[in-house]
C-alpha cells in the first residue's frame, strides 16, 4: 500500500470514529429536556444561581440533619478540593426563591454516595453516586442532578458526600434551561473527546496488528485502560452501556482502570526513555519496581483501605512523572534507537505530561483549590500519550519508507554491478577456456614429437615430457575449477571401484610407486568421471609431495555411518621435502605451503576435489598420523 493511501486510511478511520461517537451522543441530546435557551441565551440562565456555598467535615458518620444545620460552614466559591477524607462532607447551598423547580447539579460522576436533603419540603433524602446507580433517570445522565422543589422564600439545601476517591465536589444550582444546556455541552464535548480517543486507539491497534511490536502492544493495553477510565470519569459508560448494573460496578471498574494505567505507564514509558538512555540496570530495575507498585496498591484497596490506597497511588504518580521527566532530560540521540523519534519530542511530551498530571494530582491531594476544568485536565494526558505514539509511528513509517527507497536503489545498483560482473566473468571464462585449449593443442604436439623423435639425451627427453605433463595437469585443474562456478551436472551410474582406481594408476608416470590394498571392492552408484578426477588429484598430490621413490598406499574399506553405507578410500604417503601441510588452510583456494613452492602447481587440486566430493554426497578429510599424510575420501555406496 502506498504512503498516501495509508495516510488516507488513517484519516478516514479518525474522521469516521469522531462522526460515529458524536452521532452516538445525539440521541441523548435529543432526549434531554426541551430548552428555550439558544445561542443568545442570557448568561445568568446557564450559570450557578445559588446565593452562597459552604462545607463542613463531620467527624460522625451518622450525623443527623438537625445537628448539621447548627454547624458553622466554611464558605467556598466553586470547587471543593479536600484530598482523601474519612469523614463525611456536608455541603450547604443557599437557594433563591423560585416559582419553578430548580436543579442541584453535582460533578464529578465518580463520587461514591451523594445524599440530598431539603429541610423545606421534609421529604426523604435522595441518593445518587456511582455506588447507587438507579434505573431510569440517573442512568441517563453524565453527572448527578437532584430536583429542588420550588419555594417562595430563600432557603438552605444540604448535600452529604461520601467517597473513597478524592473529595472533589463541584455543586451548582441551575434552572431547567441551565441544566439542559450544561448537559448538552458536556455530552457534546465528551463525545468529541472520546471519538478522537477511540479513533487513535483503533489506529494504534491497526499498527499493532501489522507490526506485532512489543512497545505498541504495551501502549495499546494502556490506551484501552485509559479509554475505560475516560468513560467512567466523564460519566459516559452508563450512557453507552444501557444495561442494569450492579451497585459499585462502575466504582470498582473506575478504580481498577486507574491502577492499570499507572502500572502500564511505568512499563511503557520506562521502555520508551530507556531506548535513549541506554537501558541501565538501575533504570530498568526502578521501572520494574514501579510497574509492580500499583498492583500492591490494588491489593490494599481490595483489603478495605480504599482511601489510603488511592492517596498513596496519587503521590506515587507524582514521583513517577518526575522520574520520567528527569529521564527525558537525559535522553540523547543514539544510533540504532528502535523508537526512531527525536529526543526533543520526548522532552516536550514529558514536560506537558508533568504539567497536566501535576495539576490534576495537586488538586486531588488538596494542595490548592482551582477551577472545574483542572479536574478533567488529566484526560488531556491520554491524548498527549496517543499523539506521542502516533508521532512514533509516523517517524517509523517515514524512516521505513526511506530505508526501503535506499534499499531499492542499492539493490538496483547491486543488480547492475552483478550483471556487469557476471558478463565479465563469462567473458573471462570464455577467454581462459579458449586460451587453455590453444595452449593444450601445441603442448600435445610437443609431447608427441618428443615421444616419436626423442632428443639425443634421454634425461632431457624425460624432463621435457614431465614438464609437458605438469603443464597439462595445471591447465586441466584450472578448467575443472572454472567449471565449479556452476553446479556440476552429476550423472550417476554403476561403477566398479577397482576399475576407477586402476585407471588413475595407469595414467601416472610412475605407477609402480602406488600400492593398492583392496579390503573391499564392489559396485557403487556415483559419477565415474568426477570420481576419477578426485582420485587423480589426491594421488598426484601424494606423488608430488612425498619422499622421492617412496611408496603411495591406497586403502579401501566399507563403513556404516548413521544407517548409510560409505566407502572410505585412504591415500597415504610419507611427507617429503615440502613438509607437512597446514590443516587449517588445506582446502583454501591457491594455498601452497612454503616447502611446496619449488614444485609446480596451482593450489586448486584439493579445492576441486572437496567440492566434487560434496556434490557426490561425500567428503574429504585430512587425517594425518605422526609419520604419514593421509587424505580420506568418503563416497556413499548408494545415492541418497
Amino acid at each position: 500500500m502506498s504512503r498516501p493511501r495509508a495516510r488516507l486510511n488513517l484519516a478516514s478511520w479518525l474522521c469516521t470514529m469522531i462522526f460515529l461517537l458524536v452521532m452516538a451522543g445525539l440521541p441523548h441530546l435529543a432526549q434531554a429536556q426541551p430548552s428555550q435557551a439558544t445561542a443568545t441565551t442570557p448568561d445568568h440562565v446557564v450559570h450557578d444561581i445559588s446565593i452562597s456555598k459552604g462545607y463542613w467535615l463531620s467527624p460522625n458518620r451518622n450525623e443527623r440533619l438537625a445537628s448539621v444545620e447548627a454547624q458553622t460552614f466554611k464558605p467556598f466559591r466553586d470547587l471543593i478540593s479536600l484530598s482523601y477524607e474519612k469523614n463525611d462532607l456536608w455541603v450547604r447551598l443557599e437557594v433563591p426563591a423560585s416559582s419553578h423547580a430548580l436543579y442541584l447539579h453535582v460533578q464529578p460522576f465518580w463520587l461514591d454516595e451523594l445524599e440530598y436533603h431539603d429541610p423545606y419540603t421534609h421529604q426523604a433524602p435522595q441518593m445518587r453516586g456511582d455506588r447507587h446507580l438507579l434505573n431510569g433517570i440517573s442512568n441517563q445522565q453524565q453527572d448527578h442532578a437532584f430536583q429542588v422543589a420550588p419555594a417562595p422564600v430563600v432557603r438552605m439545601i444540604y448535600l452529604r458526600v461520601r467517597s473513597s476517591s478524592a473529595y472533589l465536589v463541584y455543586p451548582q444550582v441551575l434552572t431547567a434551561e441551565g441544566l439542559n444546556h450544561a448537559e448538552k455541552n458536556k455530552l457534546l464535548y465528551s463525545s468529541i473527546y472520546l471519538g478522537i480517543f477511540v479513533a487513535l486507539t483503533l489506529i494504534i491497534l491497526q499498527a499493532l496488528i501489522i507490526s506485532k511490536d512489543l512497545l505498541i502492544g504495551i501502549f495499546a493495553i494502556k490506551h484501552i485502560c485509559y479509554t475505560l477510565y475516560a468513560l467512567f470519569t466523564l460519566g459516559m459508560f452508563q450512557l453507552i452501556v444501557d444495561i442494569d448494573l450492579e451497585n459499585r460496578f462502575i466504582d470498582k471498574a473506575h478504580i481498577f482502570s486507574i491502577f492499570g494505567i499507572v502500572s502500564l505507564t511505568a512499563v511503557y514509558d520506562g521502555y520508551l526513555i530507556g531506548a535513549f538512555t541506554g537501558k541501565s540496570k538501575a533504570w530498568r530495575r526502578y521501572f520494574q519496581f514501579a510497574a509492580l507498585c500499583p498492583m500492591a496498591f490494588l491489593f490494599l484497596y481490595l483489603a478495605g483501605y480504599e482511601s489510603l490506597a488511592l492517596y498513596i497511588n496519587a503521590i506515587f504518580v507524582l514521583q513517577l512523572m518526575v522520574a520520567l521527566f528527569w529521564g527525558a532530560l537525559r535522553t540523547r540521540r543514539r544510533e540504532l534507537v528502535e523508537i526512531q523519534v527525536r529526543p526533543a519530542h520526548l522532552i516536550v511530551y514529558y514536560t506537558l505530561s508533568v504539567a497536566t498530571v501535576g495539576l490534576s494530582m495537586f488538586q486531588i491531594l488538596g494542595v490548592f483549590d482551582s477551577d472545574i476544568w483542572k479536574m478533567y485536565i488529566i484526560l488531556g494526558q491520554g491524548l498527549l500519550a496517543a499523539l506521542m505514539m502516533i508521532t512514533i509511528l509516523f517517524y517509523r513509517d517515514r524512516n521505513m519508507h526511506l530505508l526501503m527507497e535506499t534499499t531499492r536503489v542499492e539493490l538496483a545498483s547491486a543488480r547492475k554491478i552483478n550483471e556487469l560482473e557476471t558478463r565479465r566473468n563469462e567473458e573471462q571464462s570464455h577467454f581462459l577456456n579458449m586460451l587453455m585449449h590453444e595452449i593444450k593443442t601445441p603442448l600435445s604436439t610437443i609431447t608427441l614429437a618428443l615421444q616419436l623423435n626423442p632428443p639425443a639425451s634421454p634425461g632431457n627427453a624425460r624432463l621435457a615430457l614431465e614438464a609437458c605433463r605438469e603443464i597439462n595437469l595445471i591447465l586441466q585443474r584450472s578448467i575443472d575449477f572454472d567449471k565449479l562456478k556452476d553446479a556440476p551436472q552429476i550423472q550417476r551410474s554403476s561403477v566398479l571401484l577397482s576399475d576407477s582406481i586402476e585407471w588413475v594408476i595407469s595414467t601416472l608416470q610412475t605407477p609402480s610407486r602406488v600400492l593398492l590394498t583392496d579390503t573391499w571392492d564392489g559396485w557403487i552408484e556415483t559419477d565415474e568421471h568426477y570420481l576419477r578426477i578426485i582420485l587423480s588429484n589426491l594421488v598426484h598430490n601424494a606423488l608430488r609431495y612425498s619422499a622421492p621413490d617412496s611408496a603411495i598406499h591406497i586403502q579401501v574399506e566399507a563403513e556404516l555411518v548413521v544407517d548409510q553405507r560409505f566407502i572410505k578410500i585412504d591415500v597415504i604417503n610419507r611427507p617429503g621435502t615440502a613438509g607437512w601441510p597446514d590443516a587449517n588452510k588445506l582446502f583454501s583456494k591457491y594455498y601452497r605451503s612454503e616447502g611446496a613452492s619449488k614444485q609446480p602447481g596451482t593450489g586448486l587440486g584439493l579445492v576441486v576435489s572437496a567440492k566434487l566430493a560434496h556434490e557426490l554426497g561425500g567428503r574429504i578429510e585430512y587425517c594425518p598420523t605422526q609419520e604419514e599424510v593421509i587424505f580420506s575420501l568418503w563416497i556413499p555406496q548408494q545415492a541418497f
